[in-house]
């Protein structure tokens, strides 16, 4: 236990004791804030009293709230939105502990008659400062870990990325964390128009394609890399055109970080296939020329179930994105009555064999036991 607690306070000193810092002088500051401006001297002093002896027990608790919503012990180089959430919410419950506290000392414990509480305003810009202190300590370390992961890069190829969805997102990220990474990407390509002439992350995005060849030789790009999976087939065949016009190597990473669920995107497959295939689709197989041809012909989203190679031609089979159905068993042992079932949508005949020892086990539960 002493081994944890020392290897905590090891890792965590310097954040705890800014922590205690923000609790205590964000509030003090909203006190000066509130009397000092106003000239009200001497009552500034009688709420001073009361603030450095309830204090102590605010910032305690606080800890404690910080401590449970996890806010300590993390890697803070690389802090992200659900470290701001938390944060966020740490402090909500933080202020609101602090309101109870010390109207629970100054109404109660103090003995004072006069007072009941601070004032709100008090409360309302404390919480605030709090708020900003606790955030800024935390993201800083990430600030000034990127800024000098950017100022010591250096960038030597130019890049348009295609796509401005979650894929695009975490292949921008990934190119951008990467310490081996040269590039630089200096304009976004987008087919949507609501999207085209504002900036991503400070890049602009572009998106007419009778100006793709201009943009290319504007934006003086080496490498355009791919990272829509929903790009309409008419999109990447105007980047494709334009990047062998102008000798622009292109990249595909349309695929990037797809796979979570074990299967392959039909897009990504049918880009590596050249000859002719047979494609499966809702039990209707269709014979298409290549790849390509399938791709435009088959609309919506689409896995592939399976693979081979059937008459000298690729074989696909097909399964449309869509949530699975429920499984249905019914129990019984009786063929007439397992085909009544069947025919009213039941999946699965369970035959329940187990009967050993099962009347002693649950003798006492009102439970199905069968004698198959």
């Amino acid at each position: 236990m002493k081994d944890r607690i020392r290897q905590f306070l090891h890792y965590n000193i310097w954040i705890l004791i800014l922590d205690i810092l923000a609790f205590v002088l964000s509030y003090l500051f909203a006190a000066y804030i509130r009397f000092f401006n106003d000239g009200e001297m001497q009552l500034a002093q009688d709420y001073l009293v009361f603030f450095w002896h309830y204090i102590p027990y605010c910032a305690l608790c606080s800890l404690v709230v910080f401590g449970v919503f996890r806010l300590y012990g993390g890697m803070w180089q690389y802090a992200g939105l659900s470290d701001l959430n938390r944060l966020l919410f740490a402090n909500i419950i933080s202020a609101a502990l602090h309101v109870g506290i010390s109207i629970l000392y100054i109404g109660v414990f103090s003995g004072n008659p006069y007072y009941s509480r601070m004032p709100i305003s008090y409360y309302a810009i404390g919480a605030v400062i709090q708020l900003a202190a606790t955030v800024a300590f935390r993201f800083i370390n990430r600030f000034l870990h990127a800024e000098k992961y950017r100022l010591s890069r250096k960038a030597t190829v130019n890049v348009m990325l295609v796509g401005t969805g979650e894929t695009a997102r975490m292949v921008r990220r990934q190119l951008e964390d990467d310490p081996d990474s040269t590039v630089s990407i200096v304009c976004i390509y987008s087919y949507k128009n609501s999207e085209i002439g504002t900036l991503l992350n400070g890049v602009p995005v572009i998106g007419n394609p009778a100006k793709l060849k201009y943009n290319l030789a504007s934006y003086k790009v080496q490498r355009v890399i791919l990272a829509d999976t929903l790009m309409p087939y008419t999109v990447r065949e105007q980047i494709t055109a334009a990047c062998r016009e102008t000798d622009t190597e292109l990249q595909n990473l349309s695929g990037f970080l797809r796979y979570d669920n074990n299967t392959l995107p039909f897009q990504q497959l049918m880009e590596c296939v050249d000859g002719k295939l047979r494609v499966c689709l809702d039990g209707k197989t269709t014979l298409y020329d290549n790849g390509e041809q399938a791709l435009m012909a088959i609309n919506g989203r689409h896995e592939v179930k399976s693979v081979s190679v059937y008459e000298n031609a690729l074989f696909v089979e097909l399964v449309s994105y869509k949530v699975q159905p429920l499984i249905v068993f019914y129990i019984t042992n009786r063929p007439d009555v397992a085909l009544v079932a069947e025919r009213y949508g039941v999946d699965r005949i369970w035959v329940d064999l187990e009967t050993r020892g099962k009347e002693e086990r649950q003798r006492t539960l009102n439970t199905v036991k069968s004698r198959h």
